[in-house]
């Protein structure tokens, strides 16, 4: 079967379409970091824009998909969040009231705190900030549910004048972004102190009862979207000399390794 050049696989060796050549294709890592160019908010409406993670806004997805091709880093990933997680999210009513007993009961009920926690460590050792969502009763006066963001789906708004982001929109950035309704907004609160800024928006009776707290892992360079310490893995070579060594071996054993010998070795040897 004929194959054009839209069929081919970008990161192997393969089989050049009309011509008797095999290439090996690779991929530059550190083209993923565009954040180096000056980044501009992205307009959605008249009332709403937001600030895009790298040149593209597809930052996030592109190191995803980096730390996916490389067996060594994404294990790490995964064990450094599991250091991370440690033994989970721990509780103890051993001297809590009966009341205040049934209540954390139920909110553990409620929530999946081995789950969310568990995200969070994945986001940190991912991404190096992390997005949780309180969610209040109806008078404010208890937070009934606490649920995880994924961050690679969350983009900040632009800042104020006083460096205050007001609002976290969470979407599906993969994919071209039509209108507002496939957005969600939520309310931020300060990052710098979110009880605070909690305590007073109740007390001037808002009637929001959702909100968004963002987590940092203080980085020497942050802005809006913080570079995960093993971005240099990326900027550096050895990622992309690890990729070549397994795609020049690839093409090896497809064109140039023949057995030149044939070896049988008894069972009972």
């Amino acid at each position: 079967m004929d194959l054009s050049f839209s069929d081919l696989n970008y990161n192997s060796v393969e089989t050049l379409p009309g011509y008797e050549a095999r290439a090996a294709f690779t991929v530059n890592s550190s083209s993923v970091f565009r954040e180096d160019v000056d980044i501009v908010p992205t307009v959605v409406d008249d009332t709403l824009s937001y600030i895009p993670w790298g040149g593209d806004n597809q930052m996030p997805f592109d190191l995803l998909a980096l730390v996916e091709k490389n067996e060594t880093l994404a294990t790490c990933q995964c064990f450094n969040a599991e250091v991370c997680y440690g033994s989970g999210l721990q509780y103890c009513v051993a001297e809590a009231s009966a009341a205040v007993k049934s209540q954390v009961e139920d909110f553990l009920l409620d929530n999946d705190l081995a789950a969310y926690f568990l995200g969070i460590c994945q986001d940190f050792k991912h991404f190096g900030f992390a997005v949780s969502v309180l969610i209040l009763n109806e008078d404010g006066s208890r937070i009934v549910r606490l649920l995880r963001k994924e961050v690679c789906y969350c983009r900040f708004t632009p800042a104020d004048k006083h460096g205050r982001i007001s609002k976290i929109l969470y979407a599906n950035w993969r994919k071209a972004i039509s209108s507002r309704s496939d957005i969600k907004d939520i309310d931020l609160l300060d990052t710098s102190a979110p009880w605070q800024d909690l305590q007073e928006r109740l007390t001037k009776k808002s009637k929001v009862r959702k909100f968004d707290i963002v987590s940092r892992i203080p980085t020497v360079d942050s802005t809006y979207y913080p570079i995960p310490y093993y971005a240099a893995l990326f900027r550096g070579k050895w990622y992309n000399i690890k990729q070549l060594i397994g795609i020049a071996k690839e093409a090896k054993l497809r064109n140039s390794a023949p057995i030149k010998y044939h070896i049988e070795v008894g069972a009972k040897y």
